[in-house]
């Protein structure tokens, strides 16, 4: 998938759930959704497919060419490339259970802000026995914080 722009891209998604290992160029949504294979990502077993960073015909060809190399003499590591790919989980389900977890982490770090700053203890003989109090930071209410709590 040799696109110049791509802002999703769902047939390098469909190519890895049926089987097929692509080669992109890494842009946009096909960036996102497939993992060079490399010696990293080869030993973090991340690798999804093959992707060339510039676009033009020579990164393209050598690319293609990678591709066939792993096919050809790497069989397992092929093997390796579909099953990752096959994992892979694009869903509404896990979309929306990051985007829980972003507000119900964005909602903690809310609160943890406006809790009242401690006052400081009084130090020890000798020192000065003044505590130190600080007003609230002001916090902008959100919905997220007027939301009921369970």
């Amino acid at each position: 998938m040799p696109s110049r722009y791509e802002p999703c891209g769902l047939n390098q998604m469909y190519s890895q759930m049926y089987g097929t290992v692509p080669i992109v160029h890494d842009t946009g949504g096909l960036a996102d959704t497939v993992v060079d294979l490399n010696d990293e990502t080869l030993e973090h077993n991340t690798a999804t497919g093959f992707s060339f960073f510039a676009d033009n015909v020579h990164d393209l060809n050598t690319t293609i060419w990678r591709a066939l190399n792993v096919y050809w003499e790497r069989k397992d590591v092929w093997q390796q490339l579909i099953r990752n790919g096959m994992r892979q989980n694009w869903s509404w389900e896990k979309s929306a259970e990051q985007y829980v977890r972003f507000y119900e982490k964005l909602r903690t770090s809310v609160r943890e802000e406006k809790k009242p700053k401690k006052e400081k203890k009084p130090e020890k003989e000798g020192k000065s026995e003044k505590t130190d109090t600080t007003e609230l930071d002001t916090v902008v209410m959100s919905p997220v914080d007027t939301a009921p709590t369970a």
